[in-house]
């Protein structure tokens, strides 16, 4: 089937708008370092990883608080347990008992 020239741009656009996305995201992950080194520089006592990638990562909540600062979320080891589904599973099932 052959795609109309509009089908096929948005197609191309698609295809670089998941690319910016992904880029994006290795982009956060990879400045970690440098999210920690901008607080410490402005005197930020607290770092609130919003609702992505960081809010789910159990070394940047470490890196966080091994810099003296408060991360706001789980600690790193809940991260951690919560965030493997079989963790997860054996510290629900203990609670049961």
């Amino acid at each position: 089937m052959k795609l109309s020239s509009l089908a096929q741009e948005a197609n191309i656009l698609l295809w670089e708008l998941m690319y910016i996305l992904f880029l994006s995201t290795l982009m956060v992950q990879l400045a970690q370092d440098e999210i920690i080194k901008i607080a410490l520089a402005h005197g930020v006592s607290m770092i609130h990883p919003g609702y992505g990638f960081l809010s789910e990562n159990a070394t940047f909540a470490k890196k966080v608080e091994d810099a003296g600062l408060i991360f706001i979320g789980p600690r790193p080891d809940v991260i951690d347990s919560l965030g493997d589904k079989t963790k997860a599973r054996t510290i629900g099932m203990r609670s049961l008992n």
